[in-house]
C-alpha cells in the first residue's frame, strides 16, 4: 500500500512539474478539438504563441457544412489549451456570425460571414448593416458576459495649437506628430509640443521612433547632431558625438533598437544606442535585407540610399497579397480602399475589418492598428472597433513619416 502511494505521488509530482513546464517555458502550441454548439458543431484548429506582451489565441473554425472561419483573440487564460467552450451563432439572409465564448464565459467579439466574404462588425456597421444588432442583443440575453464596449462615437475633443484629440484614448498610448519644428506628444491625459528646430522644415526626413524614444538629426544649426526626446516625460537631451557629422546624411534604419545612417560626405556609417546616447562608426557597412543583417561595402551605402527592410519577408503572405503587408501579431494589407487581416497562419483566408476612401499610412503594433485617413489619424483592434484619435488638416497635405505611436 506504502509502495503505491508512493507511486501514486510521484505521478502527481511529475504531472506538476510538466505542467509547470507546459505553462512557462512551451511560447507555441497547437490543439484541434470540436464543439457541439445548440445548432451547429464546430471543428476547432487552435493555435497559442506567447508574446513578451500578450498570449495570443488563433483560431480556424468549421461548422458542419465546412463554412470556415479565422478568428482571433488576446486574452489571460494561464495559457490553457481548448479554451473554447460553447459557439453561438446566428443566420438571416446573407449574414452568417459566429461568437466563440472562451473558459472565463466571456465574449470577446464576433465574425462573420457576409455575402460569401469573411468581416467584421464594424465593416457590417459601416455598410449601415442593421441585421447584426439582432445577434447583438441575442448575446446580451445569454448568461455570458459581453464585451460591449464597440463604439464609434468619440467623446468630447481637445484643442491644442492646431490639433485636435480625443481624450478617451488610453492612457497608455502615446502619439508622436511632427509639428515642422518638432514634435508634437499626445496622451489621453496631456499634450506636449517639444520644439527641435529654429525654424521650419517641412519634410521629416530625419526623425525617428525606437521604443519611448524619439531620435531627430538637426542639420539646420552650426553643429549638425542628433536630439533624443523622452516620449513619456517630454525631455529632450542633445546625444553628444566624437565624430563631425556632415549636414548630409541618410537614415539607414532600425535594427535591433539602434538606429544605422550614413554620412554621404564623410563615406562613413555609423549607429545610434538611444540608450547609451552614444554614436559609434561602423567598421564595415551593414545592411538589413529583412532577414539578417548583412555585412556590404561602404561603396553600397555611398552610391545609392540604402533602406533597411522594414517589412518581414514573409514569403507565404507576399505569394498572396503582395509586398505592401504589414506585419504585428496578424499580417494586414490595404485592398480597395479597406484594410483586410490574415489570422496566424490561416493564410488563404482574409478578414474584411473595414473601408475609408483614402487610407494611408497603416502602422501596427502588439494589437492595435493605427491608419491616416484624409486628415484624423484613427486606431482599430478588436474590441473596440474604430476610433479617432488626432484630427489635423496639415495631415491632407503632408503625410509622410508625420506619426507614430508608443505604447507603454
Amino acid at each position: 500500500m506504502k509502495n503505491m502511494l508512493r507511486a501514486l505521488f510521484a505521478l502527481f509530482v511529475v504531472f506538476i512539474i510538466y505542467q509547470f513546464i507546459v505553462n512557462f517555458f512551451i511560447t507555441k502550441k497547437d490543439v484541434s478539438y470540436t464543439i457541439n454548439g445548440k445548432n451547429n458543431t464546430y471543428m476547432i484548429y487552435e493555435n497559442y504563441n506567447r508574446n513578451k506582451n500578450y498570449d495570443l489565441y488563433s483560431f480556424l473554425i468549421t461548422d458542419k457544412n465546412k463554412t470556415e472561419f479565422v478568428y482571433d483573440v488576446s486574452i489571460n487564460l494561464n495559457r490553457q489549451s481548448r479554451i473554447i467552450k460553447d459557439v453561438i451563432s446566428f443566420k438571416k439572409n446573407s449574414l452568417y456570425c459566429i461568437a466563440p465564448v472562451f473558459k472565463n464565459n466571456y465574449i470577446e467579439n464576433i465574425v462573420c460571414k457576409y455575402n460569401n466574404e469573411l468581416t467584421t462588425y464594424n465593416y457590417l456597421k459601416q455598410l449601415g448593416n442593421n441585421t447584426v444588432d439582432l445577434f447583438i442583443e441575442q448575446l446580451n440575453k445569454t448568461n455570458y458576459k459581453v464585451n460591449n464596449d464597440y463604439q464609434n462615437i468619440n467623446i468630447a475633443k481637445t484643442k491644442f495649437n492646431n490639433i485636435s484629440y480625443y481624450s478617451d484614448i488610453d492612457k497608455k498610448l502615446y502619439f508622436v506628430m511632427w509639428s515642422y519644428k518638432g514634435i508634437y506628444i499626445i496622451n489621453g491625459e496631456d499634450t506636449k509640443e517639444v520644439n527641435l528646430l529654429s525654424k521650419d522644415m517641412y519634410d521629416n526626413d530625419y526623425g525617428r521612433m525606437i521604443g519611448r524614444y524619439y531620435l531627430f538629426y538637426d542639420n539646420t544649426g552650426d553643429k549638425n547632431g542628433f536630439y533624443k526626446v523622452d516620449i513619456k516625460t517630454g525631455n529632450s537631451l542633445s546625444i553628444e558625438s566624437n565624430y563631425e557629422l556632415s549636414n548630409n546624411i541618410y537614415i539607414n534604419g532600425i535594427y535591433k533598437n539602434k538606429l544605422y545612417f550614413t554620412d554621404l560626405i564623410n563615406q562613413k556609417q555609423y549607429i545610434l544606442d538611444p540608450n547609451n546616447e552614444d554614436i559609434k562608426l561602423v567598421e564595415k557597412g551593414k545592411y538589413y535585407d529583412g532577414k539578417s543583417l548583412r555585412t556590404v561595402d561602404t561603396d553600397y551605402l555611398i552610391t545609392e540610399n540604402r533602406y533597411f527592410v522594414e517589412k518581414p519577408n514573409n514569403d507565404e503572405i507576399t505569394k498572396r497579397y503582395g509586398d505592401d503587408v504589414v506585419e504585428g501579431s496578424n499580417s494586414y494589407f490595404i485592398k480597395d480602399n479597406a484594410v483586410y487581416k490574415v489570422v496566424g497562419s490561416n493564410y488563404d483566408y482574409k478578414v474584411k475589418l473595414f473601408t475609408f476612401s483614402n487610407i494611408s499610412n497603416l502602422k501596427v503594433l502588439n494589437n492595435n492598428i493605427y491608419f491616416i485617413n484624409d486628415d484624423v489619424i484613427y486606431m482599430y483592434n478588436n474590441k473596440v472597433g474604430i476610433k479617432k484619435v488626432v484630427e489635423n488638416r496639415e495631415l491632407i497635405y503632408n503625410h509622410k513619416n508625420i506619426y507614430d505611436v508608443y505604447e507603454g
